[in-house]
């Protein structure tokens, strides 16, 4: 029988070297599931490259597929989901950058993303509909528009299964073990 697979997506140019990505991926193996870290190629590409990479990494046809993604990694695995076979979907602070986010943002958002991405942000809906079952984490502390983002997303996308959960006292921060705790916790 082939085991569960359980996909980590990190935020932008984080890495597996991260406390946070470190624990999910010992609790992962430690659950019995074929643990794979896909770090995206970061540089020169934008939002529909990294969505094609990893959904042509997960393939249409897996059974068993978690997808755990944190920030832009949360956004990638939202937008695959539309083009692959995910089963569960653990958004963790979803980012902001869905084209009815984009004139809330800051002007030093579009300065550290380029113009390229920011151009194709202000055309990226968020999924209607996706077969994944979703959870929506994010800190209590975080930034309001993330905080919104996760908030209006689990209101608009249909799934067969969401929820959300607010974590307390917690910020932008994967290896805050409030954070990794409630993550390990849906999976």
């Amino acid at each position: 029988m082939q085991k569960e697979k359980l996909y980590i997506i990190p935020g932008y140019h984080e890495s597996p070297k991260n406390l946070g990505y470190k624990q999910l991926i010992k609790s992962g193996k430690e659950k019995g599931y074929d643990v794979v870290f896909w770090e995206p190629e970061w540089k020169y590409k934008k939002m529909s490259d990294w969505v094609s990479d990893f959904s042509k990494k997960v393939g249409s046809s897996h059974q068993n597929t978690t997808v755990i993604g944190f920030s832009f990694g949360a956004f990638i695995a939202l937008l695959a989901s539309e083009k692959t076979k995910i089963d569960k979907i653990i958004s963790c602070s979803l980012s902001p950058y869905f084209e009815d986010d984009i004139n809330k943002l800051p002007d030093l958002a579009f300065k550290i993303l380029g113009k390229r991405r920011m151009l194709e942000f202000k055309s990226t809906r968020l999924p209607k509909q996706i077969s994944a079952k979703t959870t929506f984490l994010v800190g209590s502390n975080e930034w309001p528009l993330t905080i919104r983002r996760s908030k209006i997303s689990y209101k608009k996308i249909i799934a067969p299964k969401k929820e959300i959960f607010i974590i307390p006292d917690v910020n932008h921060n994967i290896s805050d073990p409030n954070y990794t705790e409630k993550v390990k916790k849906y999976f």
